[in-house]
């Protein structure tokens, strides 16, 4: 294993919110065993230190399985909000040979615990918390009320929708 010296001071810049109160350190090489012991529990500390990722509340495209992720990632809230009805194209099998995917949205709806064990995968969420704007097209609303599975499962019950009138509705 290659080693080389030590230098003083040299990550302490990063570790200094979790250290007591330093006075500044010159930079140069550590030559007592002290201040070698005191850079290497400074880098040590340095190592420690997690850095959060930033926080990705809202998706648009996303299928079902990331989603999942988005929302353990990001302490069990997400947002779907799209100007396409693509989320209920997914959910309603566009990956699975037409299975729906109703999981997500009930459990995200309830509130009930999610459980992701899959392929490797063990995502937890105790309460998670799933919000869906999606603007869609009468005809996806059809081809969603026609699927037994999609109406069934409590997934109306679990939206909110308004539609305009159509055209014709309206005598233009």
């Amino acid at each position: 294993m290659q080693t080389r010296p030590v230098l003083l001071g040299e990550h302490l810049p990063r570790a200094l919110p979790r250290l007591a109160p330093l006075q500044p350190v010159p930079r140069r090489l550590a030559k007592t065993a002290e201040e070698i012991a005191t850079a290497m529990d400074a880098a040590q500390m340095a190592a420690e230190i997690e850095i959060p990722r930033a926080p990705r509340l809202t998706a648009d495209d996303v299928t079902p399985a990331q989603a999942s992720t988005l929302l353990y990632e990001n302490g069990g809230r997400l947002a779907i909000l799209s100007a396409e009805g693509t989320f209920f194209e997914q959910i309603m099998g566009r990956y699975s040979n037409g299975k729906p995917d109703l999981e997500l949205i009930l459990k995200g709806h309830a509130g009930d615990r999610l459980v992701v064990d899959r392929r490797g995968l063990e995502e937890f969420v105790e309460r998670p918390s799933l919000t869906l704007g999606i603007c869609i097209q009468p005809q996806l609303l059809q081809d969603i009320a026609a699927k037994k599975q999609m109406t069934g499962r409590g997934l109306w019950p679990a939206c909110c929708y308004r539609s305009r009138p159509t055209a014709s509705a309206l005598g233009t």
